[in-house]
């Protein structure tokens, strides 16, 4: 929209998984004609990709160049600062630098998501294992039949674990199924694009694996347990289940509720953060804020568009800016303000801005004064600081920055004021010490705050009017901070909902679990509780008899849980640098859970035996 450019080339399209999602590609030439060729080294506008040759190391090359800028740039060189090398393929999942190019992923929530997949599935092992032993009386004379017919042990145990593999196998296709039906919706919400098609040789092969690894694993003890057992005592029905069974069991209960209530903990601490982050004080006003990008060819001489936007009574204030609240910072710059102690040389993150921005964000002046448009002083040599950027100085308070000569990459002015700190990106970041001047080559976005009571529909037809009149045939894109804001934490919230409906997956495969385990014992122990029932014992007293058993094993598992649960919040919180604090009704909760789900599973066993006559079964046993 504003020069004439010749198609040289066309590329092949980028995939989707890019760290460098383009249409277009111009030459720096390019840029040397409308910025100059100062703008090239030193400015957070660009990124630049190093091929190293074949056999070179990449921890040497990096050493080398950060020598390099020692040398060349002896003035503006601060101690700590270095080039970095980073393979391009550890951009997206191992980067989050300043200035990163694309949105980035983040590593921690693959292996999380990963870890937390693999304890469901040693969820459903544990419940293999427990049931398939618990069950051994079952099976018992099946193998002194099979033992006195020849069969040797590794005969049962290679039965056993074909039967364990094909069980698993099973399980496979059915979770195929599953989440071939679910992945369009799990996309959806995810905002991925992962398909069951792509790369299938390799998914092929590792859900056959998976199938194989988890068999064997399952059934490797079921089957090392039913093999051994005696062909004599097996065909008189003697196999007994013993204290150590019982134990075995009841500490495979236990992890699974470990594991279980781990995972609630952990739901609960993402909710919790979740919270903090809706409710924290950003510092600055984001309410009926509406941000678009800056019109193209009214930069430099936006005062006629402004004063015609807020001639709209729904408009209070207009402003233009480089980046705007809820993006990423650039790249910080070298600042030498001149103290007493002499010239030294820090870092500080640039925001262009004009003088209408701390108006249109209500951020508080603390000492000083911002900038004025109209003073061709101001625009030349004004600066102003926050808080963070005026404690890295050194200085004591904030009034002692205002008049400091300063230099800021190529500028030279004076700080002008402070203003109060402010999260100007997510809470996952601190509070950068930024340094704000006018430069309106640099503005990309207009932010205009409205009235409480403005029609944002009807403002937005009018934006698009005026933009209209600017710049023809340019379509407009508006929207609200606060959806800007809201996307910022989106990965946050779907991985909190993730997490929480793993968590209850697990709480749910262990219930199964005890499910089974505690109806097998309830069939097992059918005649005692017949007996007890016929010398007057109440529901109540079946109850607790068999529910105490049960919450000692919660009991425990809370006791491992808790402190485990706490480690895996404490790591997971420290990814914010503003986090909420891990509340002490968390564990209280989880464990009411995990007893509740108990009880509920013994309850409904008691009843059913409730149900069964007790002349019946004492007939039957």
């Amino acid at each position: 929209n504003q020069d004439a450019f010749q198609v040289t080339g066309v590329v092949a399209d980028q995939p989707s998984n890019t760290h460098l999602p383009l249409d277009a590609v111009g030459s720096m030439a390019t840029v040397d004609e409308w910025f100059g060729d100062t703008a090239r080294w030193g400015s957070p506008n660009y990124a630049t990709y190093v091929r190293l040759s074949e056999g070179a190391m990449p921890a040497r090359t990096a050493e080398a160049l950060g020598g390099l800028l020692a040398k060349r740039r002896p003035v503006e060189y601060t101690e700590g600062s270095r080039l970095h090398l980073q393979p391009v393929r550890d951009i997206h999942l191992r980067s989050g630098l300043v200035g990163e190019l694309g949105a980035n992923g983040d590593i921690r929530f693959v292996r999380l998501f990963a870890l937390v997949g693999f304890l469901i599935l040693v969820i459903a092992c544990l419940n293999f294992v427990n049931l398939a032993t618990a069950r051994s009386a079952l099976r018992a004379q099946e193998v002194g039949v099979r033992k006195a017919g020849g069969a040797s042990r590794g005969d049962l145990i290679r039965q056993f674990l074909v039967e364990a593999c094909l069980t698993s196998f099973a399980a496979v296709l059915l979770a195929v199924g599953i989440v071939a039906q679910t992945l369009p919706a799990f996309n959806e919400f995810a905002g991925k694009s992962v398909s069951l098609t792509s790369n299938w040789p390799l998914h092929l092969l590792g859900m056959v694996g998976m199938a194989l690894l988890v068999g064997l694993v399952a059934g490797l003890y079921p089957a090392l347990y039913l093999s051994r057992l005696s062909p004599i005592k097996a065909l008189r029905g003697e196999a007994a289940h013993g204290p150590s069974g019982n134990r075995f069991r009841g500490a495979l209960v236990v992890v699974q509720f470990v594991i279980a209530m781990t995972l609630g903990m952990s739901a609960l601490s993402v909710y919790g953060q979740l919270e903090y982050v809706s409710e924290k004080p950003l510092g600055f006003t984001s309410q009926n804020v509406l941000v678009l990008p800056t019109l193209w060819e009214a930069r430099e001489r936006f005062d006629p568009v402004r004063e015609r936007l807020l001639a709209h009574p729904s408009i209070e204030e207009v402003a233009q800016s480089n980046p705007i609240p809820s993006r990423r910072l650039f790249g910080p710059i070298d600042a030498t303000p001149e103290l007493e102690s002499g010239l030294t040389t820090v870092s500080l993150v640039p925001v262009w801005a004009d003088g209408h921005f701390f108006d249109a964000y209500e951020i508080p002046i603390l000492a000083g004064r911002v900038y004025r448009d109209e003073s061709a002083g101001d625009r030349q040599t004004g600066f102003v600081l926050n808080q963070t950027a005026v404690a890295k100085l050194g200085l004591d308070s904030p009034g002692d920055a205002v008049g400091l000569p300063i230099r800021v990459g190529g500028w030279l002015g004076e700080v002008l004021g402070v203003v109060e700190d402010f999260h100007f990106e997510s809470l996952r970041q601190e509070i950068a010490p930024l340094v704000f001047y006018m430069d309106p080559r640099n503005y990309r976005m207009v932010s205009i705050r409205l009235t409480p009571t403005a029609d944002i529909p009807s403002v937005t037809e009018f934006l698009r009017q005026e933009w209209q009149q600017v710049e023809p045939g340019i379509p407009i894109a508006v929207s609200l901070l606060e959806d800007r804001l809201q996307a910022t934490y989106r990965p946050e919230q779907q991985s909190g909902m993730l997490i929480a409906l793993f968590a209850s997956l697990a709480l749910l495969v262990t219930g199964l679990g005890l499910f089974g385990l505690v109806s097998f014992a309830a069939e097992r122990r059918m005649r005692e509780l017949s007996v007890r029932r016929v010398l007057g014992a109440e529901l109540s007293d079946v109850l607790g008899l068999m529910g105490r058993g049960v919450l000692a094993l919660v009991g425990i598992a809370a006791i491992l849980a808790i402190p485990l649960g706490y480690l895996v919040s404490y790591r997971w919180l420290q990814g914010f640098a503003y986090h909420a604090s891990i509340p002490w009704w968390m564990p209280l909760v989880v464990t009411i859970a995990a007893a509740a789900l108990a009880l509920v599973t013994v309850a409904h066993q008691v009843l059913k035996v409730a149900k069964v006559n007790p002349a019946e079964s004492l007939r039957r046993e």
